[in-house]
């Protein structure tokens, strides 16, 4: 017959639990693969370009670009509210749109703010603007002008009569180099100065100006503004509406 176990004098702590496979092994875990997974946890995280984003767990803000490998890492960085967002350039057109928008709902904001807003909305934008010019070099540049001399009205003048009675108009391309070839008598000096010279599209226009002129018999009339002309143009093509119509109405009249 079995004796007792006599006292042993350890102090149980806790009694060993019923195991929950019958069979197992046990697995020690290598020092590198733990200092590795705690760095991990105690780590910001890192750009998703850099992990896996499968494996990984990405940060809830969209505009945030941090990736952990564990979830407790994930969990101190949203209690931490330190995100790393990727570093934007702002376009011109958007730096715009943005002080416009400020403008706009900011209380308070008068006349000379908005004045201030657009001076220096252009100001910023002047640079893109040069840009922009260089691109077009190959256009051709209109010419502004002020009040031509009487000496240059008296020759186009000369000129568009000539036409007028021989029924051969000058060209305006002819006439614009003309201007600036055309010497004195002696030779010597040109006959209009750079000032004076027109191209071949003023030529046309001024032409186009006396043609008006003369129709309504105001020709030789001096000082006559340029919105006079534009009314007395006005006039002249619903002169001719009417007259064309008139004369459809008469030919369907005769047809009939």
């Amino acid at each position: 017959m079995a004796s007792p176990q006599p006292s042993t004098g350890l102090c149980v702590i806790e009694t060993f639990s019923d195991p929950k496979e019958d069979k197992g092994v046990f697995k020690r875990i290598r020092k590198e693969n733990r200092l590795t997974q705690e760095a991990a946890e105690k780590s910001d995280g890192t750009p998703s370009n850099d992990i896996s984003t499968a494996r990984g767990f990405n940060c809830p803000d969209v505009n945030c670009i941090k990736a952990f490998v564990f979830s407790s890492a994930l969990d101190r960085h949203l209690d931490s509210g330190k995100h790393m967002y990727r570093a934007h350039h702002e376009s011109s057109i958007d730096s715009i749109k943005r002080k416009w928008i400020q403008a706009c709902t900011s209380v308070g904001t008068g006349a000379n703010g908005a004045r201030d807003l657009e001076n220096n909305t252009l100001h910023e934008c002047s640079g893109v603007a040069k840009a922009s010019a260089e691109v077009g070099w190959a256009l051709k540049k209109s010419k502004t002008r002020g009040r031509y001399s009487e000496h240059l009205k008296a020759y186009l003048k000369k000129l568009f009569l000539e036409g007028e009675e021989t029924g051969r108009k000058a060209n305006p391309s002819d006439v614009s180099s003309g201007i600036k070839s055309l010497k004195t008598d002696d030779g010597k000096s040109k006959l209009f100065e750079c000032s004076d010279w027109l191209t071949a599209q003023q030529v046309k226009s001024y032409f186009s100006r006396l043609s008006v002129l003369n129709k309504c018999g105001k020709l030789h009339a001096d000082d006559i503004a340029d919105d006079e002309i534009q009314v007395l143009e006005e006039a002249l093509v619903r002169q001719e509406k009417m007259m064309k119509k008139r004369a459809t109405r008469q030919i369907h009249l005769i047809l009939t």
